[in-house]
């Protein structure tokens, strides 16, 4: 589906009925703007006769280009970007290709993507009268998206954290596929940032307004963010995952020794009843008329004694820790005070002794 839009170079492109000729289109004052979903090898062939586009760049479009890329070419710059695509079930992002030229621009994408319609009734941004600002609007959009979903990454991260501290078997899953999801991210800003930075500085001449350029820029360092964002989030993952594993085996160790003093208490029980279970004619303790109940007696005085051992040792029962100072787990929120400590002391100095001697006496 080929959509076209007109702008005579003082407001946004306004859309054109779908009877309008592309040819007779350009030959009108200002720029147009022609936006191409899924298009079919006919579409790209027009294309290519109305804004001479080389073939190579025609097969560009026709298949799928897994990283962002731009080409300056003969009358005309080539932008592949790329944006999330609406698909719910997993990550994946939409290659957006764009020609830009001096009075036209081309974007052609496989599928429907959100803000497009948007972009299409865009009002009152002095950016959307030339086609270099209307593509640096459209390219800030897409690294707005991107940034949704870095800072929906952030707080799902937080989360995981805390699954991550209580064991829940659940956080592995989820943690890889974070991680996947990190990576296509990554993979695909990387290349991005060097199509922005490059349209900003060297882009053969197309991009020539302040505001795009100015646009661009803000939107390379939106990018530089997001990938600092995704590096460090990349590495709270892997934190998040040791501290699981960690936590899983803290637990299994607490299982282990609850068994193990379990077998150290039964062990020398078990290894009276096996003397006197065996079957010796000659066991002078089996003639004894309370021997049994002695044995027995015996028997539990071990057992408790072994089991109060273990539990003043901290091996059963709840572990005993010393009592800890309030500023224990609080991280760094207990040392902010510690920052103002300059600050204050200056401030004595400056005011004088009177300040001091009445701050002091408020205190008191």
């Amino acid at each position: 589906m080929i959509e076209l839009h007109h702008s005579t170079g003082s407001a946004a492109p306004r859309l054109l009925g779908p009877d309008t000729d592309l040819a007779e289109l350009r030959g009108r004052e200002g720029w147009v703007w022609v936006d191409v979903v899924a298009p079919s090898a006919a579409d790209v062939a027009l294309l290519a006769e109305q804004f001479g586009l080389e073939r190579l760049d025609v097969e560009d479009v026709l298949q799928e280009t897994e990283f962002p890329n731009l080409e300056p070419r003969e009358g005309y710059l080539f932008v592949i970007a790329h944006t999330p695509s609406v698909d719910t079930q997993r990550l994946r992002t939409v290659e957006v290709d764009a020609f830009l030229g001096a009075d036209f621009l081309v974007t052609v994408r496989p599928e429907a993507s959100p803000g497009f319609d948007a972009m299409a009734q865009l009002e009152g941004d002095e950016r959307a009268n030339r086609p270099d600002g209307f593509l640096a609007v459209l390219l800030d959009m897409f690294m707005r998206r991107m940034r949704v979903l870095v800072d929906i990454l952030d707080g799902e991260v937080d989360r995981l954290e805390v699954m991550a501290i209580g064991g829940d078997p659940l956080v592995v899953e989820q943690i890889q596929a974070l991680r996947r999801d990190v990576v296509r991210l990554r993979r695909v800003l990387i290349p991005q940032r060097d199509v922005l930075r490059a349209m900003a500085r060297s882009n053969g001449g197309y991009i020539v307004s302040d505001l795009a350029i100015r646009t661009l820029d803000s939107t390379f360092d939106d990018c530089l963010r997001a990938l600092e964002e995704l590096e460090s989030a990349r590495s709270l993952l892997a934190s998040a995952l040791e501290t699981y594993r960690a936590t899983v085996g803290e637990r299994t160790n607490e299982v282990m020794k609850v068994l193990t003093v379990f077998a150290a208490i039964v062990l020398p029980l078990g290894l009276m009843a096996g003397i006197y279970g065996m079957n010796f004619a000659n066991m002078p303790e089996l003639d004894w008329e309370y021997g049994y109940f002695v044995l027995l007696g015996i028997m539990g005085v071990t057992g408790l004694g072994l089991w109060l051992y273990f539990a003043r040792r901290g091996f059963i029962g709840r572990p005993r820790v010393p009592r800890l100072d309030r500023a224990v787990g609080k991280g760094l929120a207990s040392f902010v005070h510690l920052t103002l400590t300059p600050a204050r002391t200056v401030w004595h100095i400056v005011s004088g002794p009177e300040t001091t001697s009445s701050d002091s006496q408020e205190t008191d």
